[in-house]
């Protein structure tokens, strides 16, 4: 929590030599190496991690966050999508779906998952946000205009929308 990534893989390498098959051991470590944005060595311990438990969906949206950082949007998907499967009522693990399947260029399944992600939370001014721009990259106009206003009612000082919402009527005007 202090940022003091070398040390803290060190007292987790540490601890692993104690306790092998201790799941949070190799998902602390892999948050240091995520930490220091290590996103290989971050897998490797979320794979470790899961392969002593399988069925902890926050290791998967953890591994997958880190397979996001790293560009490699369909892992992040597949992770996502487990994760989801393991417990589905998460809003952030469908926003950042979305956010992998956008940048896939996948736009009708990350509009899908923005919409589960306001349904889950309808404060979500960045979910409002990204599929307004999915809608734009579709050519919707009209809906990303509402995802946009959505967002300037959530969040006034939201200057990407604003932005969008002056690009856009410029654009029908």
């Amino acid at each position: 929590k202090r940022g003091d990534y070398k040390h803290a893989i060190a007292d987790h390498t540490k601890s692993i030599g104690l306790d092998p098959d201790d799941i949070d051991i190799y998902k602390n470590r892999a948050f240091a190496y995520y930490g220091n944005d290590d996103y290989d060595r971050a897998i490797a311990n979320f794979t470790k991690s899961i392969s002593l438990n399988p069925d902890v969906a926050s290791v998967y949206f953890n591994r997958g966050m880190a397979y996001y950082d790293k560009e490699d949007y369909d892992s992040a998907v597949a992770d996502l999508t487990k994760s989801i499967k393991l417990e589905p009522g998460l809003a952030g693990v469908y926003y950042l779906r979305g956010l992998a399947y956008y940048n896939e260029k996948n736009y009708d399944d990350a509009i899908a998952d923005f919409t589960k992600t306001i349904d889950l939370d309808s404060d979500a001014s960045d979910a409002y946000y990204e599929r307004g721009l999915a809608y734009c990259d579709k050519r919707d106009y009209a809906e990303a205009i509402m995802d946009f206003v959505q967002v300037a009612k959530l969040d006034p000082g939201h200057a990407g929308a604003m932005r969008m919402l002056e690009l856009l009527q410029n654009k029908i005007n």
